[in-house]
């Protein structure tokens, strides 16, 4: 298995980037859990859930975004490698699509089944971005 602890150019002090990449990966991660858990629940038990399954699915397009934002900036310090910056830009994708699938699914029907099967891909893309995440390390100041 391949190294990923990267140093970073130059002298300065740690970054806290990869630790922040890390926490907001593992809300995401944790927050699409949810978001099945909602899904599950407004289906089966209570349809007035659909509203909060929602505003949950908005905090993900938030989270996600952050995702690539922090990927972008460890990246370019060197404190993270491509493949975080292209899993969290692939998450992104999924997560618009997602939410474009979400909208145009209201009603039983193609859109809707996308949702369910484009969801289980969504949760096990934000699980390689925070499996990823967790690899980065701050370099050791010598």
């Amino acid at each position: 298995m391949q190294d990923r602890r990267v140093q970073s150019s130059g002298g300065s002090a740690p970054s806290n980037l990869p630790i922040a990449l890390t926490i907001v990966s593992g809300i995401t991660a944790a927050l699409v859990l949810v978001q099945a858990m909602l899904a599950g629940r407004f289906l089966y038990i209570n349809p007035d859930l659909v509203d909060l399954h929602e505003i949950v699915a908005n905090v993900i397009f938030l989270t996600a975004l952050a995702q690539v934002v922090l990927a972008y900036l460890a990246m370019s310090r060197k404190l993270a490698t491509r493949a975080d910056l292209v899993v969290a830009a692939v998450l992104m994708v999924l997560v618009t699509a997602q939410i474009g699938l979400g909208y145009s699914g209201r009603e039983p029907g193609e859109a809707a089944a996308l949702h369910v099967a484009n969801g289980v891909l969504v949760f096990g893309v934000a699980i390689v971005a925070l499996m990823l995440s967790r690899a980065v390390r701050v370099p050791r100041v010598t």
